[in-house]
């Protein structure tokens, strides 16, 4: 015949219970943090991306600028060329900007999915 287990006392049923919340509760803060530190990454994608097109564009741009504004220059004249070439790589380098900075506003950094598991224990826990 198989043995039962002792019976536990009140004041040790509840010291367990608390125990097992509290190594629930770290468990599910230790799942919020790496989901933290994986939004976090991707984020810091996206700002190097930004960065490195922002770096990238500024190099090309004056290699690009200085030959339009002196083929330009020939037909409008040099202040002219200048200002027309400049109006059109605003406009080109804010559609870029904008671009990363509404890519880098898709991102999450909040950790929901732990904060939804969290949610769930706890409506577990009250019987809701």
């Amino acid at each position: 015949m198989a043995d039962k287990p002792p019976a536990l006392s009140l004041s040790a049923l509840l010291r367990r219970l608390v125990d097992d919340l509290l190594l629930l509760f770290r468990s599910e803060l230790r799942l919020a943090s790496l989901e933290v530190r994986g939004n976090l990454a991707a984020a810091r994608g996206s700002v190097a991306a930004i960065a490195l097109g922002a770096m990238l564009l500024s190099v090309a741009m004056l290699c690009l600028l200085g030959g339009t504004v002196a083929f330009l220059a020939q037909s409008v004249g040099i202040v002219a060329a200048a200002f027309i070439v400049g109006a059109v790589a605003t406009v080109i380098a804010g559609v870029l900007i904008a671009y990363g900075v509404s890519r880098l506003g898709r991102t999450e950094l909040a950790p929901t999915r732990a904060l939804a598991k969290m949610q769930r224990d706890l409506d577990a826990l009250t019987g809701e």
